[in-house]
């Protein structure tokens, strides 16, 4: 089934029976994780399997035939590494390739056993997958450890990530850093050799570690397993309780000097976030608020400058917190000026419009005369623009404008005209409507448009 129709079906299908039980009862063969669960965690665990594996295609390479066995022993795997997490459908990746044994990457130009493409696709060796299920303690899992780097890839290339997992990922890495800097110097380590290749790999062999010999992980580098705890939300040596962060997890850990604190507050981080909060306020201002300002703005009576120079004032007040919004993920100067144009000037002016416009009172109605015009032609119509008695509204040009359509006679003939204005709640007043008055004929024209 083509990848699109497995994830409409997933938001449209309640898996059933068969696919729960087929899913039960794999993991409760082969997952000692899964094992240790109790019934409400089984079924946590059961419904984060089944999510992934119908939204994933997986593709049996160099003649393999996909089992059900190996569909739900990778999707157990994601769901195990991610149970803590709120979110854990890597939605990045779409396709799963399982190979018989080591295969050839033409990238690498060697064998490897397993892999996660930026590309949104997850390799893995079947026998090297099933081997490190099958000892549940040699701190080598070839599933948890492509996971653990599916997870990483999913925050830089993916759009639905644990915001959680994104905001202490760094945390993290800082207090891992002096163990991956030692093992880089050639140092003895608690952890693989494997994992000084880079911080990637450095994360995914503590993943290993972390599930597979927790106690010895927490014994030998406590901090590392303390955070790795915390930004996973599981305590795997917490296997009584659905391997869940006692209540006092924190406490005792900053209770203990010798331990690197949890920080109890941390920032946000906008670092791998594709879409940012800011850009919702900017299509606002750009669709919605620029609409009613060309709208409204000829029929409210106030100097262009004006709103020219509110919009300015904003920016500059905005430009002058500028640490304060980048710690708000707003990092670039030219996004500071275009939020600050189009998602708060826009609006504000839009609003300030509108408010005025609607909230008024203090009708006045004033006739003025008509000094002269002048013609432009619009496709079939004829834009006439009225001169005014001691120049009023010479700065408002919309309020002379009249667009007629085949009444030219009666425009030129027009001697006056009439503008009932309200006075609006700021201040400013607005066109209610205008009148033009032929006196000869004593002829008045209303004005449709305001």
């Amino acid at each position: 089934m083509p990848l699109f129709f497995r994830r409409l079906k997933y938001l449209f299908y309640s898996p059933g029976y068969y696919e729960a039980r087929l899913v039960r009862e794999i993991l409760a063969r082969d997952s000692v994780f899964f094992k240790s669960l109790s019934e409400d965690g089984r079924n946590r665990m059961i419904k984060k399997s089944i999510r992934f594996m119908m939204t994933k295609r997986f593709i049996g390479m160099e003649g393999l035939e996909v089992s059900d066995e190996m569909i739900a022993s990778i999707s157990g795997t994601a769901a195990q590494l991610t149970f803590g997490l709120k979110k854990s459908g890597f939605t990045h990746f779409h396709t799963i390739k399982i190979f018989p044994t080591t295969f050839y990457s033409r990238m690498f130009d060697r064998d490897l056993k397993g892999g996660a493409s930026v590309n949104g696709v997850l390799f893995f060796s079947w026998e090297d997958f099933k081997e490190g299920f099958a000892h549940s303690n040699d701190r080598y899992n070839l599933g948890l450890h492509e996971m653990a780097h599916a997870l990483r890839v999913e925050l830089r290339f993916g759009y639905d990530f644990d915001q959680w997992f994104a905001d202490y990922t760094g945390e993290w890495v800082k207090v891992a850093l002096p163990e991956f800097k030692k093992m880089r110097d050639g140092k003895t380590s608690f952890l693989r050799e494997y994992a000084a290749t880079n911080m990637e790999e450095f994360f995914s062999v503590c993943v290993e570690h972390f599930f597979e010999v927790p106690d010895e992980f927490k014994a030998n580098l406590p901090d590392i397993y303390n955070h790795l705890c915390y930004l996973l939300k599981i305590d795997p040596s917490n296997s009584k309780n659905d391997y869940r962060l006692e209540p006092d997890f924190i406490a005792k850990i900053n209770f203990d000097k010798s331990n690197k604190p949890i920080p109890l507050n941390f920032k946000k981080t906008y670092d791998y976030d594709s879409w940012h909060w800011s850009f919702n306020l900017i299509i606002f201002g750009l669709f919605m608020a620029l609409p009613v300002i060309i709208i409204y703005l000829p029929r409210v009576i106030i100097h262009p400058y004006s709103l020219l120079f509110m919009c300015l004032l904003i920016t500059y007040a905005i430009s002058k917190f500028r640490s304060w919004f980048r710690s708000k993920g707003i990092l670039l100067y030219r996004h500071l000026v275009m939020f600050a144009i189009f998602g708060v000037s826009l609006p504000a002016i839009s609003f300030f419009l509108l408010t005025n416009r609607f909230i008024n009172e203090e009708l006045q109605t004033y006739d003025y005369m008509i000094t002269g015009y002048r013609l432009r032609s619009i496709g079939e119509k004829t834009e006439f623009v009225f001169r005014l008695s001691g120049d009023a509204y010479d700065n408002h040009k919309e309020i002379r404008r009249f667009v007629n359509a085949g009444q030219d006679d009666y425009y030129r003939k027009a001697r006056i005209l009439r503008i009932t204005t309200s006075k609006g709640v700021f201040g400013f007043r607005n066109v209610e409507s205008r009148q033009l008055i032929i006196v000869n004929d004593t002829l008045v024209m209303p004005d449709p448009q305001f």
